[in-house]
C-alpha cells in the first residue's frame, strides 16, 4: 500500500473506507469507519515520517499528500525503504507479502506464545472489529 492511499490530498488520514463488493461476504460495497484512535496514531506516524531522510523518489515539491509522491510506501523498513516483497503460494494462487515484516511478526507471535497465529489472523480480526457497527445487510 502506498502512503497516498491512506491520506487525502491535504495529507489528512481517511476516517472512512469502502470495502469493495469483491471482498465483502454479501458481495456489496461496505463503508468502514476507522476509530478516531487509529486516525490519531496514523497522524503521529505521518509526523514522524515527514521528519525522516527519505529517498528522493518518495518526495515531491507539490503541497499535496504532505509533499510525498505516489511512490512513497505506507510502511517503511529499518532503512526507510519499502519492505521487500516475496511470493508465496496460497490456495487461490500467488500472494505477495513483505518478507522482513512477515519474519518480524512471526518472531513476535512466537515470543508471545501464540506461534499458531499468523499476520492474517490479526488482519481478519481487525476487519471484523471495524465492521462490528457497520450496516452491511445480509447474513
Amino acid at each position: 500500500m502506498k502512503l497516498h492511499q491512506l491520506i487525502n490530498d491535504k495529507g489528512q488520514v481517511y476516517s472512512k473506507w469502502v470495502l469493495p463488493a469483491a471482498y465483502s461476504r454479501n458481495k456489496k460495497d461496505r463503508i468502514i469507519e476507522v476509530p478516531e484512535v487509529c486516525c490519531q496514531a496514523l497522524e503521529q506516524y505521518l509526523d514522524w515520517y515527514e521528519k525522516q531522510e527519505l529517498p528522493a523518489e518518495f518526495k515531491h515539491n507539490l503541497g499535496t499528500y504532505r509533499g510525498f509522491s505516489e511512490y512513497a510506501p505506507a510502511l517503511l523498513n529499518d532503512r526507510l525503504n519499502e519492505f521487500a516483497m516475496s511470493e508465496r503460494t496460497v490456495k487461490g494462487g500467488i500472494n505477495k507479502q513483505p518478507t522482513n515484516l512477515r519474519t518480524k511478526v512471526i518472531t513476535l507471535l512466537k515470543k508471545g506464545g501464540i506461534e499458531w497465529a499468523t499476520a492474517k489472523t490479526f488482519e481478519d480480526s481487525l476487519v471484523i472489529h471495524l465492521a462490528k457497527n457497520v450496516e452491511h445487510g445480509g447474513s
